[in-house]
């Protein structure tokens, strides 16, 4: 059957705060991780034996309900499983799942864990998070406000599970006057994850690493002038070895809302921004999927925000990028997610809300060179 393929019952939601939803190939399904369309704050795991033609809801009597709307989501393919936490704004309260891929079933006790409920936050609370290789779960999140001098401040926290849970443990913005919005959650080499957030009262971008051992590293200033939306500039960012070269390229919104990309290697100072799209690009909307062979190419879908329609470009081996490439006319997109994996032959597969109906979609990506499995949550 022909491409797109529509999923039904599913909710994409279009809040400005981080998302990522998949798709996630496991023994040659399809799967995506979304908020049910009928019941507010209900997990919704659908599956696609062929993702040309359906995708099913799995174990729909067993889902986790987060309480309330879902404002962020994430989720990390660890093996047959699939981490997922949630953010909702009541409270705001912060969650942990996990469904198993190879059964097709919710596990009956991770399937609705606390991380954390956080009483006195408002309703800015964005969520993503990683796995090690050992299984311990890494959270970024947006922590307990901080007063200063009478006044109460946004604040970035992380968490991890190993296996109980450690949380509240600051990143960003501990006793200062400004407010701090967490981005996103990328695992790099050696289980060292790499947290990007940003100061949303100067419009300053961050990234700051953890090592294995649970050490904070240096405070990498990635940008001063992002974009002021009072909320989220990152899309996922993402990992690849580069001949025993941890390459973590980040991408966002820069302050004419354009997408900005850079790279950070080996942990180090972060390399020199340049334009990833040419035209203006909706808040919190693209994604960026590593093609992970002997050549090194890093995709990124986004709509412009003039027309909504869905761009493309490619950064190949640190070439430089592209010029955008229209792919989706007459099309409303505003959240998606990307990966790229091989289904009879190497996709760009990407999942996306086009005006309120959530679709599944590939592009076919010529390639004669080696493959190794990637995207967003790769894992090196």
């Amino acid at each position: 059957m022909a491409l797109p393929t529509t999923i039904s019952g599913v909710l994409l939601p279009n809040s400005g705060q981080p998302f990522f939803f998949g798709p996630f190939i496991s023994g040659g399904n399809i799967y995506a991780v979304f908020e049910d369309s009928t019941t507010a704050g209900l997990l919704n795991v659908v599956k696609a034996t062929d993702p040309t033609a359906s995708f099913a809801t799995q174990d729909a009597s067993n889902a986790p309900d987060a309480g309330t709307t879902i404002v962020s989501l994430w989720a990390f393919q660890d093996g047959t499983d699939l981490k997922i936490v949630t953010a909702t704004a009541t409270g705001p309260e912060y969650r942990y799942h996990v469904f198993h891929m190879a059964t097709d079933l919710w596990d009956g006790t991770l399937k609705n864990e606390t991380i954390e409920d956080v009483k006195d936050q408002p309703p800015i609370c964005a969520v993503s998070c990683a796995v090690r290789s050992d299984g311990d779960v890494i959270v970024l999140y947006n922590g307990d406000m901080d007063a200063v001098m009478g006044a109460d401040w946004r604040r970035v926290d992380y968490a991890r599970r190993e296996p109980s849970w450690t949380v509240g443990v600051n990143v960003a913005g501990d006793s200062l006057e400004s407010s701090w919005v967490s981005g996103a959650t990328i695992r790099g080499a050696s289980d060292k994850m790499h947290f990007l957030y940003m100061d949303s009262t100067n419009a300053d971008a961050y990234q700051r690493s953890l090592s294995s051992a649970n050490s904070l590293g240096t405070q990498h200033t990635l940008d001063t002038t992002v974009a002021a939306l009072g909320g989220q500039v990152f899309i996922p960012a993402v990992y690849y070895d580069d001949a025993g070269i941890e390459r973590i390229t980040i991408a966002y919104h820069d302050s004419d809302s354009t997408l900005q990309a850079l790279v950070v290697e080996n942990d180090g100072t972060p390399g020199t921004p340049s334009n990833l799209s040419d035209a203006a690009v909706g808040q919190s909307r693209g994604c960026l999927a590593v093609e992970n062979g002997t050549i090194k190419k890093v995709h990124a879908l986004f709509p412009d925000s003039g027309t909504s329609d869905l761009f493309y470009d490619v950064n190949q081996d640190e070439a430089g990028w592209g010029t955008d490439v229209e792919i989706l006319d007459a099309v409303t997109v505003s959240k998606l997610s990307c990966t790229v994996y091989d289904r009879s032959g190497t996709k760009l597969a990407y999942v996306y809300n086009d005006g309120g109906t959530v679709k599944y979609n590939e592009k076919s990506l010529s390639s004669d060179q080696s493959f190794g499995l990637s995207g967003v949550l790769a894992t090196g």
